[in-house]
């Protein structure tokens, strides 16, 4: 049978207003234009802007998805934002480009899909079970950012301070990604996860290297209709490891201030602040009167961040109204931020005769322990609205130590887990 079709292309852009709130950035208005088939070749092209109170990005990007008829997937992005913290403000103006492969397509021995599909499209249906190739892809990134460091308080310690100013960075960033889920937002099976290593040092100010990985795998316990819906375990974490190259640091780590580990917040250990947690300053004060014995008070102060860093989060999902979208959620979180040391400065004396008073900075934190990971145990509700997918939850810290931040309720509109 001979068939004649007409066809006649749907719209292909978009644009959108929206507003949202979370724990760790404030309120935040956002606004994008997106074209996903420019001039008819299947590119894609946007632009987008968010200003909020503890923020503001300005992003452009660009994306072919099929560079010269192959499944090589390329992007090139320019952006320019801005994170104002509790010690620093933080300014990046840079650009990336990025690349990514399925690796279903790769032709190794080791591969269980070694057939060329030559039957029309390359998602051509067959019945051969999914093996782990199938979820996912390899790629390379590389960017160059222009940091700049500034609105520390006069009060900072000289580890902060000297932090301070503008920094180039050029780096390289080969990674790996998984991902089975059946849900993006809700998954009730499936895992997600991925390992990047950066390599900084191809010209600019900064030499390091950064590893990170991630995973989060959801194994359903029950799905059934008059029990509400399903049940899910869910069990994540992150490791993060960074190793300096420069010569030498104040604050005794070589990586930038802009780079380091921050945890605390909605998306690592609940319960405590946004990027609460980590290795700080210590102010030590030791008084003597005459010839008595020395007594020590040591007060924490500013959060340096860690070069190391390890978040465990176990959950259970349950529904409560999944036909709407709510599902509730139990959890227990484990995690810190480690491996930054402060070089001692020397104590400053004062005397008026009978009382000597030296006071001296150094650091804590200075090492991995176990000992020093945060706990925190909570409940919450995820609803993925007309508004986007939202999250409310309430953590309570378990091992709260001075100096931590605790923060109880955590709020998010278009974050994901």
């Amino acid at each position: 049978m001979d068939l004649l079709v007409d066809v006649k292309e749907g719209p292909t852009g978009n644009f959108s207003l929206g507003a949202g709130y979370s724990s760790g950035d404030g309120f935040l208005f956002n606004a994008s234009v997106a074209e996903k088939n420019l001039l008819g070749r299947g590119h894609g092209l946007n632009g987008s802007f968010s200003i909020g109170s503890k923020r503001q990005d300005f992003v452009v990007g660009f994306t072919d998805p099929y560079v010269y008829d192959t499944r090589i997937a390329m992007g090139v992005d320019a952006y320019n934002t801005k994170r104002e913290f509790n010690d620093f403000d933080e300014k990046k103006l840079g650009f990336g480009v990025n690349t990514s492969y399925p690796l279903r397509y790769l032709r190794f021995p080791f591969l269980s899909r070694a057939k060329d599909q030559t039957l029309g499209s390359d998602e051509f249906a067959d019945d051969r079970a999914p093996t782990m190739w199938d979820y996912m892809r390899g790629g390379v990134g590389y960017e160059f950012t222009r940091d700049n460091i500034a609105g520390i308080s006069s009060n900072s310690s000289d580890a902060i301070k000297n932090e301070a100013g503008t920094t180039l960075t050029s780096s390289v960033t080969p990674n790996i990604s998984y991902d089975s889920r059946d849900h993006f937002f809700s998954p009730t099976e499936g895992t997600k996860s991925g390992l990047s290593v950066k390599f900084a040092g191809l010209g600019g100010d900064t030499r390091f290297i950064k590893s990170d990985l991630n995973a989060r795998w959801h194994y359903p316990l029950l799905k059934d209709p008059n029990w509400g819906g399903s049940y899910v375990l869910a069990l994540g974490g992150s490791l993060g490891y960074g190793i300096g190259l420069n010569d030498g640091s104040s604050s005794g780590s070589d990586l930038p201030l802009f780079e380091r580990y921050f945890i605390g917040g909605i998306n690592s250990v609940r319960g405590f602040s946004d990027r609460s947690l980590g290795p700080r300053v210590r102010n030590c004060t030791t008084t003597t009167v005459g010839s008595g014995l020395g007594n020590t008070k040591c007060t924490f102060g500013d959060l340096l961040g860690g070069d190391k860093a390890a978040v465990v989060n176990a959950e259970l999902l349950f529904p409560i109204a999944e036909q709407y979208g709510l599902r509730g959620v139990a959890f227990f979180d484990l995690g810190n931020s480690f491996g930054v040391s402060c070089s001692t400065t020397p104590g400053t004396l004062t005397s008026d005769g009978t009382t000597t008073t030296i006071t001296k900075t150094d650091c804590a934190n200075t090492g991995f322990k176990l000992s020093d990971m945060r706990k925190s145990v909570g409940a919450g509700a995820r609803w993925l609205s007309p508004f986007g997918p939202l999250r409310v939850e309430i953590g309570f810290p378990l091992n709260k130590m001075p100096g931590d931040e605790a923060s109880m309720l955590g709020f998010s509109i278009g974050s994901q887990p």
